[in-house]
């Protein structure tokens, strides 16, 4: 960080090595943020997903999705989003905005094949997530391999900046800390929380 203060540098540190743990540990409170695009109407959105992928060398996030999921279509139209994470054990909170890539069919195929099995049954679903259907059962798990393989995407968010708050009572520190890093830029800062 270009700014120098070793508890920021610190920080950013401490935030990368705690998105790489809950990328290791399904149980972590930050495993599963909420993910934030935009509607094609204009509307902000926002759904649960796993964490799958920590670059902290190159400053990028993954998480998995089915083509035919909304999300695909928003991103498309609107790359930029959010990720939103929160730790009620530690009262800290982590809000990610970056840009979202879609990688291609033949590039996640890789990916694809190291998931357990078990997963493969996520993108199996018929109709197409977020379709209207008359019962909650009111859908069926496909079971040609090609085609369930098909439905897999991983969405690659290159971070652009992090906000970090952890809430802390007067009487057990100093306080409530808050810091700002714009990761490309290289810049990091304290902030009011």
């Amino acid at each position: 960080m270009s700014d120098g203060d070793p508890n920021l540098v610190a920080v950013l540190a401490g935030i990368w090595a705690t998105l790489e743990r809950a990328k290791a540990d399904a149980k972590h409170a930050w495993r599963y943020p909420a993910f934030c695009t935009m509607t094609a109407d204009g509307w902000p959105t926002a759904r649960t997903v796993g964490l799958r992928e920590v670059l902290r060398d190159t400053g990028h996030l993954a998480i998995h999705t089915d083509v035919r999921s909304a999300k695909i279509e928003e991103l498309l139209a609107e790359p930029k989003c959010s990720l939103m994470f929160y730790n009620a054990r530690t009262q800290e909170q982590l809000r990610v905005a970056g840009a979202a890539t879609i990688r291609a069919s033949d590039e996640a195929v890789e990916v694809w094949a190291s998931l357990p099995v078990h997963q493969h049954h996520n993108y199996s679903v018929e109709p197409a997530p977020g379709t209207e259907i008359s019962t909650w059962n009111g859908y069926t798990h496909g079971t040609d391999p090609a085609t369930i393989s098909g439905h897999f995407r991983v969405i690659d968010i290159a971070v652009q900046h992090m906000d970090w708050i952890r809430l802390d009572r007067p009487v057990e520190g100093i306080g409530h800390k808050r810091a700002a890093f714009d990761v490309k830029a290289g810049r990091a800062r304290w902030l009011v929380p």
